[in-house]
């Protein structure tokens, strides 16, 4: 067990020994546990799985720097949906609310309007934690789906549900559309020059806990499944292939 002195040099609570003192535990206490954690990953068949992946390392670094060939033509049709969307729902949020300027991104609006208006009691608080208070008060998804457990009135109800289909459309717009991070660049096919809007993922091999590969930006978790939400049909083949 360690004692909890940390930075506390700097107020003088403790002395160098003392400090010395920590440190040494907080070595030995990873030395006596990367045996048992070395024959875990064995055991596991971790070792196996990170064997595979570092000898797929050089297909993860051609696959982001070939990356994916972006059509710019679906991107600003998918942009246009996304953002018609994106004012209905506003709209509904505002005719729920019956203030014609309510900005559903405005947190402290959102706030407002739950905790003052309609004067529910925060239960989580900005840090994800359980709110009191000496804490603000949160207006993230989970904070809206605890007051929706907690129960909560039909106008409420009815803001809260449009809240949460605005901000995933909100989303999709903004993240996966509107700020793709591409470049163009120029490619020679066939003695033709084609002007190509480009997106290079990194991909992550040794990253996440569970073993997946991940990616920056994160192309594997882009929204298929609703037709007219669907990113991947973003990503054709370049010209030649």
């Amino acid at each position: 067990h360690k004692d909890d002195a940390d930075a506390k040099f700097v107020e003088g609570i403790v002395s160098d020994y003392t400090l010395h003192l920590y440190c040494a535990k907080d070595v030995l206490a990873e030395l006596r546990l990367v045996r048992p954690l070395l024959d875990r990953v064995v055991a596991c068949g971790q070792q196996w799985a990170f064997e595979t992946d570092t000898k797929l390392a050089p297909v993860a670094r051609d696959m982001g720097e070939l990356g994916l060939c972006v059509d710019e033509n679906v991107c600003a049709r998918l942009l246009t949906v996304l953002k018609k969307e994106c004012a209905e729902h506003a709209g509904n949020v505002q005719q729920i609310v019956g203030i014609p300027n309510f900005n559903p991104n405005s947190f402290p609006q959102v706030g407002r309007f739950l905790y003052k208006t309609k004067g529910y009691v925060p239960l989580v608080a900005t840090d994800g934690k359980e709110w009191d208070d000496d804490k603000d008060a949160s207006t993230s998804e989970p904070a809206l789906l605890r007051l929706l457990d907690a129960g909560v009135d039909a106008q409420t109800r009815a803001f809260i549900d449009a809240m949460l289909e605005y901000r995933a459309v909100d989303k999709v717009r903004g993240t996966y559309v509107e700020n793709l991070d591409g470049v163009v660049e120029m490619h020679l096919v066939n003695g033709v020059w084609h002007k190509l809007y480009v997106l290079h993922p990194i991909w992550k091999i040794h990253v996440t806990p569970t073993g997946r590969w991940s990616s920056s930006p994160n192309v594997q978790n882009w929204p298929s499944k609703r037709a007219r939400w669907n990113m991947r049909q973003m990503i054709v083949a370049p010209p030649g292939h």
